[in-house]
């Protein structure tokens, strides 16, 4: 899914990751090129997202502009993500609060309980 198809309906896999793979690479087409990009959107697969720096930066700046835009179950999912990144040592603590700076537009309940589980870990 990305910035400039923010389509979340479509469940079809665009990219498989076999069972030796560590990693898989994508090839951005230019329509794409400079947006947004969000994999295993809606957690449709077993497994967490880690994004560079600029790309956890585009997602952050598009929750804060609309977080409408993707979809309730993956917002819950970046951070579920990220916080768990942060308690794993992988990312520093502030990537993942990063994610919690659109909070105030959040109007379902699972990314608040999402978060609150996190927060209560660290207490």
């Amino acid at each position: 899914v990305s910035g400039s198809r923010p389509d979340f309906l479509d469940k079809k896999p665009k990219l498989w990751l076999r069972n030796n793979q560590l990693s898989v690479s994508y090839n951005v087409d230019e329509a794409d090129a400079g947006d947004w990009l969000i994999l295993n959107a809606d957690s449709t697969g077993f497994y967490r997202v880690l994004y560079s720096e600029d790309m956890l930066t585009e997602i952050v700046n598009q929750l804060i502009t609309n977080a409408s835009v993707i979809s309730p179950l993956t917002r819950s999912q970046l951070i579920d993500n990220y916080f768990n990144f942060a308690a794993a040592d992988y990312v520093d603590v502030t990537q993942a609060l990063l994610l919690t700076k659109y909070l105030g537009q959040e109007t379902t309940l699972s990314a608040w309980t999402l978060l609150n589980r996190h927060l209560s870990k660290a207490f």
